[in-house]
Formats: C-alpha cells, sequence, structure tokens
C-alpha cells in the first residue's frame, strides 16, 4: 500500500495524461480499423442485403389482402427477413481480435476513471487537504469531484517561494518562507500581486518572475 502512495505522489500527471490520450486514441482508431478489417465479409454482406431488402421493398406489389393486413399493422420489416445464417461465420482470429478490442475499450474508461482518483489524491496530500475524502469523491463523482476540488484549492494561500497550497498563516508549512507581505513604505500588508499599497498608494516593484520586491518580510 505504500508503495502504491509513494508511486502516485512520484507521478507526473502532465505527463501521464498526454500518454493515457495518445494511447487511448490509438486504441481506439487502429483497433476500430483491424476490427473492420477482420469483418470486412460480414459487414459486405450485411450491406448487400440491406440493399436488396430495399430494393425488394419498392419492386414488390401488394394486391388488396395484403394491403388490408399491412393496415392492420403487420407490414414486414427487415428484421422479419433477416437470418443469420446468410452470413458468413467469422473466423477465429476475427472473434479474438473483437472481444479483445471490445475489452480494450472498456478499461479505457475505466484507467480514466483512476487517473482521476490518483491525481486526486497527490492534489489533496500537496494541498495538506483530507486525500481520502477526495479519493472517495473521486471514485463517485469523478469530474464533478475534479472541479469541486479546484474550487476549493484556489480559495487557499500559496506559498511565492515554492508554490505549496495551504491554509492562511503567517509562514510557509512547506519551506518556512513568510505568507505576509508588507508595504517598504508605511508597513502595511500587502498582496503579493499588488502594484499599488493601498494604504499609502507607493509603487510595489516586481522581479522578472512577477514577485514583488522591495517589501518588508
Amino acid at each position: 500500500m505504500n508503495k502504491l502512495q509513494t508511486k502516485i505522489m512520484e507521478m507526473d500527471f502532465k505527463k501521464t495524461a498526454i500518454q493515457f490520450i495518445l494511447l487511448s486514441l490509438i486504441i481506439v482508431v487502429l483497433g476500430g480499423i483491424l476490427t473492420g478489417l477482420m469483418f470486412r465479409t460480414q459487414i459486405n454482406e450485411a450491406i448487400t442485403y440491406h440493399q436488396t431488402y430495399e430494393n425488394s421493398r419498392e419492386n414488390v406489389r401488394y394486391d388488396g389482402e395484403n394491403r388490408e393486413y399491412r393496415e392492420r399493422g403487420h407490414d414486414h420489416e427487415e428484421s422479419d427477413y433477416f437470418d443469420l445464417g446468410q452470413f458468413t461465420k467469422p473466423t477465429i482470429g476475427a472473434t479474438i481480435v473483437s472481444i479483445t478490442y471490445a475489452f480494450l475499450c472498456l478499461l479505457i474508461p475505466l484507467a480514466y476513471w483512476l487517473l482521476v482518483m490518483a491525481w486526486l489524491y497527490q492534489a489533496a496530500s500537496k494541498t495538506a487537504m483530507n486525500k481520502t475524502l477526495w479519493t472517495i469523491l473521486g471514485l463517485f463523482f469523478n469530474l464533478a469531484a475534479v472541479i469541486a476540488f479546484l474550487i476549493v484549492r484556489s480559495l487557499l494561500s500559496v506559498c511565492s517561494s515554492c508554490g505549496a497550497y495551504q491554509k492562511a498563516g503567517t509562514f510557509c508549512r512547506t519551506c518556512g518562507a513568510s505568507l505576509q507581505f508588507k508595504c517598504a513604505e508605511c508597513g502595511a500588508l500587502i498582496d503579493e500581486k499588488d502594484t499599488y499599497c493601498s494604504h499609502c498608494g507607493k509603487l510595489i516593484m516586481h522581479d522578472n518572475k512577477g514577485k514583488s520586491t522591495g517589501l518588508n518580510h
């Protein structure tokens, strides 16, 4: 269990998401093409059968009895004439390919669901939130849980030094940097992204990384 938790915490989910999307597209597209090729005989027979049936409907003339029968709601449908015995039996290889393709297509949404749960576990752990709760919410609500998590996380403070999310406080719980910034002119508390001090109007300088400079911590 500890190894699994460590593995999840070390995962790069941005890279994993890209790999997952590419792999899913490969499975769906190439698997669909291969399955179509393996069943091309049956597909051609089905198309021919449908065309033959449509042509027969146009050419057949019903007598008075047949018209009366149809008016009573007993008109023949295409399914009435459908007979699987008219089609060539798929080969063993085609059957194996189709079953494998269907199985892989079922694995894609399952893998997606598990990846969302793993991301919620990692993100909740890094923000000191209840990782068990968010993982369970991901299990039952998936994308809705992700949206809810992002909303809650947006309400947290972010350390300008290490980028860790946390509840409002004086110092970062991860690197110990100050989470409060003061105006160098009047000493009032300000937001790191402020351009001017809201108390004295002094211009707040920022470095090329967007961090405030000339502040008293």
